[in-house]
């Protein structure tokens, strides 16, 4: 009686230890596969400010896959890149490769500036599935990309944005593991770590000032660049309100130089009043960067067109004798929409579209004057 409690006692024990153990095997698997960042606050990417170098090594090994890892920046079209415009997207593609097997995959990535190591969380929101976005705490905080449950594939392709133009150079850093998917991380390998660097792209123009002069009822634009490379061609555009722009002008550029070049363009159908105007640069391959916008006045005579809304007729107001002198109408859009001369200083607009005009008159002396009215 004696032995067979013995023996019933001995089973407890050995169950009881074969159930601790499966236990501590499913939490270290349900850590495994969910990342450092987010299990452990901690970051193992081999780079400089990770544990000194730390990698995944530290408790994954033994196994035979014997994994490389690789890292790519690719552009909209797919095509590696060694450098990055601010603001574009891109695509960091980890392909972790197994020399032998067919491992399950996991995996950890950050970015950071390469002058100070500081941390640069321009990861896109639309991760591939099971990937996190993990924030670390401390006084080593940062974003790492990992995760979130075992992956089957070792090619793992993250959105990323482009940081802003005073970033400089960026490293990227990564760490792959194969692992054999039974929570024992005597089966798995990790890769080497890897870095990828990135440098900022050059701008294909600096663009030193863009100022405008109104001269009468013209306006007369003058912008001045530093060095040109690949840069194809200016646009000028213009708006009355400073929100709807239309191109009024295409410029050529001088393509590539090291000295600059000032060019000029002049406005012959400026309105009376407000002006806007900007530039759109356009690479040679058509990338476009818009410059800042600026505000031209040119001078308001005591004309006016009445009455302003108008429903049937609209009269120039103020002007001595316009008769003969060619008008044209315009849509906000600046399409044509009607044309003739001027009789008694009166245009009859009975036939428009109730919406928002433009009147421009020729004189006979080859003024330009532009009114803006609604039509109700």
């Amino acid at each position: 009686m004696k032995i067979k409690f013995t023996l019933f006692l001995l089973c407890i024990v050995v169950l009881t230890s074969l159930s601790f153990k499966n236990k501590v095997k499913k939490s270290f698997h349900n850590f495994r596969s969910g990342g450092a960042a987010a299990a452990f606050n901690i970051g193992f990417t081999g780079a400089p400010f990770d544990n000194s170098g730390s990698t995944c090594s530290n408790c994954h090994g033994g196994g035979n896959y014997n994994p490389t890892i690789s890292l790519s920046l690719l552009n909209s079209s797919n095509v590696p890149v060694t450098t990055y415009t601010t603001g574009m997207s891109y695509t960091l593609r980890i392909a972790i490769v197994p020399v032998s097997g067919s491992p399950l995959f996991g995996f950890q990535t950050t970015s950071v500036k390469q002058s100070d190591n500081s941390n640069l969380n321009n990861w896109g929101a639309a991760l591939p599935a099971s990937v996190r976005n993990t924030l670390t705490t401390g006084g080593n905080a940062r974003n790492y990309i990992e995760q979130s449950a075992v992956l089957g594939t070792g090619v793992i392709n993250i959105p990323w944005t482009a940081p802003a133009a005073a970033t400089g150079a960026i490293n990227f850093y990564a760490v792959g593991n194969a692992v054999d998917g039974t929570g024992d991380p005597s089966g798995d390998n990790v890769t080497n770590p890897a870095v990828l660097s990135i440098a900022q792209a050059v701008l294909p123009i600096t663009l030193i000032s863009f100022t405008g002069t109104p001269i009468k009822n013209t306006v007369k634009l003058n912008w001045q660049t530093g060095v040109e490379l690949n840069n194809a061609f200016f646009v000028i555009e213009h708006s009355a309100d400073g929100n709807n722009f239309t191109a009024i002008a295409t410029i050529n550029s001088q393509g590539i130089t090291s000295t600059g070049f000032e060019y000029t363009y002049t406005d012959v159908n400026a309105v009376t009043g407000k002006n806007y105007y900007r530039l759109v640069q356009t690479d040679l391959d058509g990338t476009k960067t818009f410059s800042g916008i600026i505000l031209i006045k040119t001078s308001e005579r005591e004309w006016a067109v009445y009455p302003n809304p108008v429903i049937n007729k609209i009269t120039l107001k103020g002007v001595a004798d316009l008769n003969g002198s060619t008008y044209k109408i315009f849509t906000q859009t600046g399409a044509e929409v009607a044309v003739g001369l001027l009789r008694n200083n009166e245009i009859n607009v009975h036939a428009l579209k109730t919406g928002t005009y433009y009147v421009r008159i020729i004189e006979k002396n080859t003024n330009n004057n532009t009114w803006k009215f609604i039509k109700e």
